[in-house]
């Protein structure tokens, strides 16, 4: 009778651990959607040709990516339209992005979860992809039309079939593997060198028993299937994924210096992107937790950046030395720190200059822990420095090993972390999941975790009537509006009343920055083997379902 109690004491603590994942998952999908328009995301125009040319508005794109993540995208704004009548083109185009890569993203939490359940506890990890939904770094990939969060979605489980790999020897995650990994690396050049070596580097050096005569079979079906995916994608876009076409700006060649330098009176001073286009050290560690180059939530053209609270403010007396006065006006919710503190907080912009600093910090703990647990760790090495994997091709690229020059020294890039920022995130779950082995640091680290997190991207706010009327009517256009409507009074704390009927009134409706080119939904163009692969790897991953024998018959 205690044994039973005990797992039921269990089985609560992990259902409770779910609730909370799912809770998390929709609120900050929420808060994206309702704070951030994909049409004003990076590259959004070039790559709403892919919808273009489904549409059969055009008829190349003139770009070389897979079209595995962009026809699925395709295919949700086709089901969205069916049902939005009366919504416009902006309106189903920003819902069905948002919606499809919220889906993506679940999808990479539930298979990074059981990668991390074979190690960890299952509280623990609910607990983990928990916080990763709060993660800058999660933020930015679901809100930008780019496949860099396909990749995000599949290495949890590539990793997790590697690990069944060697326990069970089971064809089907064999077959798994395979595909999810040809998926991936005929998707985007970047993508395919980054996932490429990596789990040549997993292999080899954790499971170089795999490297064996029986499983040379796979590694031909790997080729098979990346081939056919390769020249379907050629056939459709009248380029290979490697011809890679960069606008005139990056026509450059990163200089040595650039990877040394690193100006600490401009941090002190100067923490964005004006002053830190020549470091790559100040880049990377400012834009790991924060939007270092403005064109996300530190846009000036986002809900994110609008009516930020200024919720302390910085009093300057002389020959005070700390600790500083301190006093709360609990009315209006603003902290007041009185001290002799130095010319930085002349800066109008103070607080946001201390989100800076902070996630400079933050970056430099994170990169410094990584590197630590990597060394004791051997289990976890690999996602632990993939992160670092990541710098070292996107360097080479910078200095343009690859043959072709890729670097805008104007503000820094192509060393945005967002290239890789599908290796951040597996990295900070696994470090965030050894540090949880102590047990002491678990809700210390969560609540810190997610309050800076929050921090970094804007929180507070104090909306503006206007911005309330903007946020209100694009949750009207939500099925869970009802649902949300809680959310705007006890958590955003509108003034205003909230609606979930049409919204007609011109007034009351958000007016977009930026009209996306109009396109019927129509489906003229089908990418087959792209959409066949995913829909195997997906019967092949249905759990419960007894196809080893199938699966069998097929290889042999």
């Amino acid at each position: 009778m205690i044994y039973k109690l005990i797992n039921s004491i269990k089985n609560y603590r992990i259902i409770m651990g779910a609730v909370l994942f799912y809770f998390s998952l929709f609120i900050s999908s929420t808060f994206l959607y309702l704070k951030f328009d994909v049409v004003l995301s990076p590259d959004f125009e070039k790559y709403y040709r892919y919808f273009e040319q489904y549409s059969g508005s055009i008829q190349f794109t003139n770009l070389e990516q897979g079209h595995t993540y962009f026809f699925l995208h395709y295919l949700v704004f086709i089901i969205f339209s069916q049902f939005s009548e009366g919504s416009t083109l902006n309106e189903i185009v920003n819902l069905s992005i948002h919606f499809f890569n919220s889906l993506i993203f679940l999808y990479g939490c539930i298979g990074l979860k059981k990668y991390l359940i074979t190690r960890f506890s299952n509280l623990n990890s609910y607990i983990v992809i928990s916080i990763i939904c709060f993660l800058p770094s999660s933020f930015e990939l679901r809100t930008t039309l780019k496949p860099e969060i396909l990749a995000f979605s599949l290495i949890g489980w590539l990793f997790y079939y590697l690990y069944k790999i060697s326990d069970e020897n089971k064809n089907i995650y064999k077959i798994n593997f395979s595909i999810g990994l040809s998926l991936l690396v005929t998707s985007k050049v970047s993508i395919a060198v980054l996932v490429s070596l990596l789990f040549f580097i997993e292999i080899t050096t954790r499971h170089k028993h795999l490297i064996s005569k029986v499983n040379l079979k796979f590694l031909i079906l790997l080729f098979i299937f990346s081939s056919t995916l390769l020249i379907e994608n050629y056939r459709i876009n009248d380029k290979y994924i490697f011809e890679v076409e960069h606008n005139e700006n990056y026509n450059n060649k990163a200089e040595p210096d650039f990877f040394l330098n690193f100006a600490s009176q401009d941090f002190k001073n100067n923490p964005n992107k004006y002053f830190h286009n020549d470091s790559f050290l100040a880049i990377t560690f400012f834009d790991t937790f924060n939007d270092f180059f403005q064109i996300y939530w530190n846009s000036e053209y986002t809900e994110f950046n609008k009516e930020r609270k200024e919720f302390f403010k910085i009093q300057k007396i002389q020959n005070i030395q700390p600790p500083y006065r301190i006093n709360y006006d609990e009315e209006n919710a603003v902290l007041t720190l009185a001290g002799d503190f130095d010319q930085r907080w002349d800066d109008q912009n103070y607080i946001n200059e201390t989100r800076m600093r902070t996630s400079f910090f933050f970056s430099a703990i994170f990169y410094f822990l990584i590197l630590l647990f990597s060394i004791f760790k051997k289990d976890s090495r690999t996602i632990l420095i993939s992160p670092f994997i990541g710098m070292f091709v996107i360097t080479l690229s910078a200095l343009g090993i690859f043959g072709t020059n890729n670097f805008d020294p104007l503000v820094g890039d192509s060393i945005k972390t967002y290239y890789y920022s599908f290796f951040i995130i597996p990295a900070f779950s696994v470090l965030i999941s050894e540090i949880f082995s102590f047990e002491y640091f678990k809700k210390i680290i969560t609540f810190i975790c997610i309050l800076f997190f929050l921090f970094f991207l804007g929180f507070p706010y104090s909306y503006s009537e206007e911005t309330e009327k903007d946020i209100i009517y694009k949750n009207s256009l939500l099925i869970t509006c009802e649902l949300n409507n809680p959310i705007l009074k006890d958590i955003y704390n509108f003034e205003n009343q909230t609606k979930c009927t049409d919204i007609t009134n011109p007034d009351d409706k958000f007016t977009p920055m930026t009209k996306v080119r109009e396109i019927n939904s129509n489906l003229s163009l089908i990418p087959y083997f792209n959409f066949l692969f995913v829909f195997l790897y997906f019967i092949f991953n249905v759990p419960h379902v007894k196809k080893s024998k199938l699966v069998n018959k097929i290889i042999k």
